[in-house]
């Protein structure tokens, strides 16, 4: 990332609390353009709280979430363009894979090219170009 650059994603001293629990608490990280990120953890641990407030799906008490450069914390989830996938598979079994991955972008309206061209890119990143 350039300095000046803003983050894909920017997550700043954020505490989310888990029920009558304290939950997560000051997590701080960013993530550049272009790069991935994976959350790792036991059973309990927050990764879900995490990605759900990231979302928008889960109360956040402090701190602030950054969507490229643009601060989404108080904004609804259909408005922070950051999507939570649940580990349980929810895909359509209707689509192809190509059509699972593009869905989002086909409801946002994008055009069939650039439909194409986005989805050839995550196919590339998770080397399943080819199949």
């Amino acid at each position: 990332m350039m300095q000046g650059d803003p983050a894909a994603l920017a997550v700043e001293q954020l505490d989310v609390p888990f029920g009558d629990h304290d939950g997560l608490r000051n997590v701080t990280f960013s993530v550049p353009q272009g790069q991935r990120l994976v959350v790792l953890g036991p059973s309990g641990a927050g990764k879900t709280t995490l990605l759900r407030a990231i979302a928008g799906l889960a109360s956040v008490t402090a701190g602030r979430v950054q969507v490229d450069g643009r601060v989404v914390t108080a904004l609804p989830p259909e408005q922070r363009h950051a999507v939570y996938l649940h580990q349980t598979p929810v895909l359509f079994p209707h689509l192809t894979v190509t059509g699972n991955i593009g869905f989002p972008l086909r409801a946002r309206g994008i055009a069939p090219a650039e439909i194409e061209r986005v989805v050839g890119q995550h196919l590339l990143a998770l080397q399943i170009d080819t199949l």
